[in-house]
């Protein structure tokens, strides 16, 4: 298997306009890709923010598409228990990530081996929550498109055993999401209220939709006993609170404010 620096090379062969050299590339890691070990140098060079994007790019396009074809495969295994382990606490270590078109698809693979095996990532949630919390936005904003990601994986499971599952992580997390929603709402509308965009406004924005987005899925596909009284308390504060931000967006209309409205929707970070 070669070392870091081959899979750099070919990965930037890979990349190149000269198609002579982009078969030669697709060949090496065709030989590569049954190899358990050209995952963890993928997710290596994925995490070096020294290296050129176009090689992290497409050494984590690689990895998702590799985890989706061999992860769970019985016959001409992969991956052992022990290479899934590493991989799975390497990938909850990566929330630092600044590049937002990188980090995504990591994300995408941790909700895809959610969907696959949350009973053997039993730190996961823990992990994501205590992020969330962090006091580095990027590290926050990170761990919450993850869980976002692993939630919208989780939905997906109809079996009666997953749904139960899915049912004990959506009632032990609902509550802290819904009130990281209220918290993040309620300091918009305080920042545009009082005309302090320049405080962040669009963090905070991007972050009460994102939440919501989670919230959503949590509401509309738990069921009772997981929601609880949880959502009429949900539908309350949105009763609440739509008007007063329809109020704000029309009173910032003429305003620059304008754009931090604009910034949720149409900023890269709006593809969670």
């Amino acid at each position: 298997m070669a070392a870091k620096e081959a899979l750099i090379e070919v990965l930037d062969k890979a990349s190149s306009q000269d198609p002579s050299l982009v078969r030669l590339a697709e060949d090496k890691l065709k030989e590569w890709e049954a190899n358990a070990i050209f995952y963890k140098e993928l997710l290596n060079v994925a995490h070096d923010e020294h290296l050129a994007l176009h090689v992290r790019w497409l050494s984590t396009i690689l990895f998702k598409n590799g985890i989706d074809k061999y992860w769970r495969r019985t016959m001409n295994r992969v991956f052992t228990d022990n290479d899934k382990h590493e991989i799975r606490q390497a990938l909850i270590l990566s929330f630092s990530e600044s590049t937002h078109q990188v980090f995504l698809q990591k994300a995408v693979v941790i909700g895809r081996i959610a969907r696959k095996d949350l009973k053997s990532w039993p730190d996961l949630i823990p992990c994501l929550l205590q992020n969330i919390r962090s006091e580095d936005t990027t590290i926050q904003f990170n761990a919450l498109v993850t869980l976002n990601h692993v939630i919208k994986n989780l939905v997906s499971l109809r079996l009666a055993v997953d749904r139960r599952v899915y049912n004990e992580v959506a009632s032990g997390i609902l509550e802290f999401v819904l009130g990281l929603w209220r918290m993040y709402t309620e300091e918009t509308i305080k920042q545009l209220s009082t005309n302090q965009v320049q405080f962040g406004v669009e963090n905070g924005l991007r972050m009460s939709l994102l939440t919501l987005k989670v919230l959503r899925k949590l509401v509309i596909e738990s069921s009772n006993e997981a929601v609880g009284g949880h959502y009429l308390t949900f539908l309350r504060l949105l009763i609440q609170t739509i008007p007063v931000l329809l109020r704000l967006r029309f009173q910032h209309s003429s305003s620059q404010s304008v754009r931090a409205f604009e910034f949720a929707g149409t900023s890269p970070h709006a593809v969670y």
